[in-house]
């Protein structure tokens, strides 16, 4: 029998006035009572939640929350956590049930009611600022340590596993000095006392850590104290990797070094070359005038041989300054190398077997072929020369290259983007220490053991590639393979002369359309639009056909061909380009795609008419694609002008 009574005066002036929700429940588990702040809670009147089981009672106001904050605390004390049935927003609710003793009976349940939405919304931005806070710290791109006043690492951002090139577990809980050269720990004791006097240091540091791979890393540092309670307990360092900057201050200096040396070696070439003059012309007419004195000509003779070694001396340092006369033609290098092979084989010893792999699809450049017959000679005479009595394969290789981004050398020049013929001379020699390739186009220089002979070869040819608008690169690898490198341009002019050869009228060269690329995949995409680009089209770009449709929309006119994948995530080639063509109806269309039997049945329902480029293409055939059809178009312009 049930001895609770609601009646009792006391006893529910309490219960009402209570500002939590709350509901009695007998031992039947029926509500027998429930107080103001429940029905208001609830939004139901007394009697509507009076003589309700409390499990129909639960099942009718509430539903049970799916809510995991890492932020909450972990306890079994923890009661459970309900959402309002039936609200517009979340609104959380804890339950408590517990019983209910009378006269030492348990005579019911007690159940309490309480509104956490505003503590359960402040968790959550809590936790949310937790998440953006280390999603901040690893986005950035310079390496963020934070360590203790034991020099321990307590945390370390997704940039500093990266540079250290360990994970995060390996590193936190180190010692920092663990990864800095021992010549830097006393920078860690100075930090350690500034830190406790509250006087650190926060301007930034070059120094150097030490990666995974015991390779040390040039860097810029910053300390910073993490304030605690009563004095800083933690540091926070931000450090830099200024590796490439170091590499680009290098490059600064030798650059500037270089300019020094070329401009002073073309004032004494231009000096010495006066002087010569002289020398020379006094020896011919004391030759002419002591024919009949054998001693003393021989002595003119003399002089005369030195003078010309002194001549050879000027055009190499006027070579290696960029100031010597070049007579540029349009070159087909293959065919300069295939004549040049003929002549130099000649002269090679028996133990020496020159072989060629020569690119006959590559283009032609703009260069002194006579100039460069004499450069290509001497590298191969040196190169023989350096293989000595052991012998070996020389190896003559000719290719296209395309340069997507700026390629900086070993020793510091720094080789531009672009498309080049890349001719190659690789053969075995003696390794050259990496410190001594960065000076090796000095004049002069005494480690170079390539050309003992001559302290000007290699710079003089540095110099005509230069002034031919090239470069010249050396790769030395571990067992003595050597590999010199020459970067021509390819020859701009090639296009225009194919045009004047076909006949076509100037007005065939129009300018370069405006292309819009739509390719899902990131990385080809940025390939094609960096090819295009180089070639001087303006490009638009989409990863989708739902990105390229919302660009034509902004640019009806503007858009003049669309380069588009046919397959692609939430809209396809075909159905983007149809709808495109409501905008702009004149829009040229290039199809792409490696599926080509599923690709052309998928355009061929919508359009008979298209132009298709079968993937994996190279740079060439995707540009002669483009500039075909860009032909087609101008010519029935043409067509109909005439008309």
């Amino acid at each position: 029998m049930n001895d609770i009574h609601p009646e009792n005066g006391l006893y529910h002036s309490a219960f009402m006035a209570s500002q939590f929700g709350l509901a009695i429940a007998d031992n039947d588990d029926k509500i027998v009572d429930v107080n103001k702040a429940i029905c208001k809670l609830l939004d139901k009147k007394h009697d509507e939640l009076i003589d309700i089981k409390v499990d129909e009672f639960m099942d009718k106001f509430f539903k049970q929350s799916t809510i995991n904050l890492e932020s909450l605390p972990k306890s079994d004390d923890i009661p459970a956590i309900y959402k309002l049935n039936g609200r517009d927003s979340d609104q959380y609710i804890t339950v408590r049930k517990v019983p209910l003793f009378i006269n030492q009976k348990e005579n019911g349940h007690l159940l309490t009611f309480l509104d956490i939405t505003r503590q359960i919304n402040i968790l959550g931005n809590l936790e949310k600022s937790e998440t953006d806070y280390r999603q901040l710290t690893n986005i950035i791109k310079d390496m963020i340590i934070v360590y203790d006043l034991e020099k321990k690492i307590t945390f370390v951002n997704d940039s500093g596993s990266k540079m250290l090139g360990l994970p995060k577990d390996k590193i936190i809980g180190k010692n920092l000095s663990d990864f800095l050269p021992e010549k830097y720990h006393g920078f860690l004791n100075k930090r350690k006392e500034n830190l406790l006097k509250d006087n650190m240091e926060k301007q930034f540091t070059e120094m150097e850590f030490i990666n995974a791979e015991g390779e040390n890393i040039n860097v810029e540092a910053s300390c910073s104290p993490i304030p605690g309670k009563d004095i800083s307990k933690s540091v926070l360092i931000v450090v830099r990797d200024i590796t490439y900057r170091k590499a680009l201050e290098r490059q600064l200096q030798k650059t500037q070094r270089m300019n020094a040396v070329e401009k002073m070696a073309g004032g004494i070439a231009h000096d010495f070359n006066n002087l010569l003059t002289i020398i020379m012309g006094n020896n011919e007419l004391l030759l002419n005038k002591l024919k009949e004195n054998p001693d003393v000509r021989q002595n003119l003779m003399q002089i005369e041989k030195a003078s010309k070694r002194a001549e050879t001396l000027t055009r190499q340092l006027l070579s290696f300054s960029g100031q010597q006369s070049l007579q540029p033609q349009k070159t087909k290098l293959n065919e300069l190398i295939s004549s040049l092979i003929l002549l130099i084989n000649q002269t090679l010893s028996k133990n020496i077997k020159m072989e060629t792999e020569l690119d006959n699809t590559i283009s032609s450049i703009l260069v002194d072929p006579k100039k460069l017959e004499i450069s290509i000679y001497n590298l191969i005479s040196n190169a023989a020369e350096s293989m000595g009595t052991e012998g070996g394969k020389l190896l003559i290789r000719t290719s296209g290259y395309c340069l997507k981004e700026d390629l900086q050398t070993k020793h510091l020049f720094t080789i531009k983007a672009g498309d080049y013929i890349l001719l190659e001379i690789e053969y075995p020699g003696s390794e050259i220490a990496e410190e001594d390739l960065i000076n090796i186009f000095e004049p002069f220089q005494t480690t170079n053991n390539l050309y003992e002979n001559s302290g000007l070869d290699l710079p003089s040819i540095y110099g005509f590639i230069k002034q031919s608008g090239g470069y010249i690169d050396i790769d030395s690898k571990t067992g003595g393979d050597m590999t010199f490198k020459l970067y021509f341009p390819v020859y701009a002019e090639e296009e225009k002369d194919v045009i004047a050869e076909s006949g076509e009228t100037k007005s065939v060269s129009m300018p370069n359309p405006t292309i819009l690329v739509a390719e899902d995949e990131y990385d080809l995409n940025e390939m094609i639009c960096d090819i295009l680009e180089h070639h001087g089209y303006e490009v638009m770009f989409a990863l989708n056909g739902k990105e390229a449709l919302e660009i034509v929309k902004q640019n009806p006119q503007k858009i003049d061909l669309v380069l588009s994948d046919v397959i692609m995530p939430e809209m396809g080639g075909p159905e983007f380009v149809k709808e495109a063509k409501k905008f702009n109806k004149s829009l040229k269309m290039i199809y792409m795609s490696g599926y080509t039997d599923k690709a052309i049945s998928l355009i061929e329902n919508d359009d008979r008419k298209f132009e298709f480029l079968q993937k994996p293409f190279t740079p060439d055939k995707l540009l002669n694609k483009i500039k075909s059809l860009i032909n087609k178009e101008n010519s029935k312009k043409q067509q109909k002008d005439k008309e």
